[in-house]
């Protein structure tokens, strides 16, 4: 996962306390706990933050449902935490999707209604619950979950109630516009948990809940299909969203278009190769197979590189990753 080719230099690196000792198991082969790989994987990964890393807010989504959202949220999150990072994921669908793929493989054989109950980020927002009452936490102590419920919908309607109200009254500034909530009231209180990195999840559809997480995102991350369904829509669900943030007047630092569900025949090579020669500024180098193994990989609560490191899809995510993060970088840098 790390690429570690030196076995003494593991071994050095734990006798000097730079990574967590071992475990030893019956047959006395050295072994690490999944909660150790965070601390090894800052030393040895391909992923370092540095010292002076600011706060970052990446949001991912596509007006069309099924192009690997949840999934492209969930593996990203989760190989940016086994490299050190602390990460929280915002969960921002009232359908609970990426709910439903951190928590249930924590708790086998059981459905969210099974769980202790929890709130969300309306909670968080409206009802001043602090925010470490609310966060799950994850079998990597670098990886929480913000969860989401089915009243997510009455937290979007309620934001666009009280932006009404105060404009009706002749006084925009009373209160926030009806997208203006995540970005003044939750990323400052993420920011100051000590999170390095936000990932806001959403369904599909523009509305109050997905406003606010673009509005309040630095980069935007937008899945498209290589399937004749997803080509015929993406070109005006995309100026749909781009037409929002020229409303707001909001820009981010870049956006990426990621080609997914890639397979190899004519059509969705043909797919591809149109996203690339018309929207060549946005779409990202790495693309995403479609293969079960992604699938495979969250019903077992790990990222693809992590069950299937030889694999395509493992090396695909990867790509991915490294070249989100290496933009983040580069923009910090600038």
């Amino acid at each position: 996962l790390y690429g570690i080719k030196s076995k003494t230099a593991l071994l050095n690196a734990e006798r000097s306390g730079r990574i967590p000792e071992a475990q030893r198991d019956e047959k006395n082969f050295r072994k690490w706990l999944i909660a150790d790989l965070p601390a090894i994987g800052s030393l040895y990964g391909p992923i370092e933050k540095p010292k002076d890393f600011k706060f970052t807010v990446l949001c991912v989504f596509t007006v069309k449902g099924g192009v690997l959202k949840t999934t492209i949220t969930y593996v990203l999150a989760r190989l940016l935490a086994l490299h050190g990072l602390k990460v929280l994921i915002v969960g921002n669908d009232p359908q609970t999707s990426i709910t439903q793929v951190v928590l249930n493989p924590l708790v086998k054989n059981k459905s969210l209604e099974d769980l202790p109950k929890y709130s969300d980020l309306g909670d968080i927002i409206f009802e001043d619950i602090p925010l470490s009452e609310v966060i799950q936490k994850t079998n990597l102590p670098t990886l929480d979950l913000l969860p989401e419920t089915k009243a997510l919908s009455e937290v979007a309607d309620t934001m666009a109630t009280l932006a009404a109200l105060a404009a009706s009254k002749g006084k925009p500034e009373a209160t926030k516009g009806r997208h203006e909530y995540f970005a003044e009231v939750l990323n400052p209180l993420i920011q100051a948990a000590g999170y390095d990195i936000a990932i806001y999840d959403n369904g599909p559809g523009l509305g109050a809940l997905s406003e606010n997480a673009l509005y309040a995102s630095d980069y935007w991350i937008t899945p498209n299909a290589c399937d004749q369904g997803s080509y015929q829509v993406f070109e005006e669900n995309f100026n749909l969203v781009l037409d929002f943030a020229r409303r707001k007047n909001k820009s981010w630092r870049r956006i990426f278009l990621v080609p997914t569900v890639k397979e190899t025949t004519n059509l969705s090579k043909q797919i591809y190769g149109t996203y690339l020669t018309k929207f060549p500024t946005y779409v990202t180098s790495a693309s995403i197979r479609n293969t079960v193994k992604a699938q495979e990989a969250l019903a077992l609560g790990a990222s693809p590189p992590e069950v299937f490191l030889e694999s395509d899809i493992g090396t695909d995510f990867m790509e991915l990753t490294l070249e989100i993060w290496n933009e983040i970088l580069k923009n910090q840098k600038g």
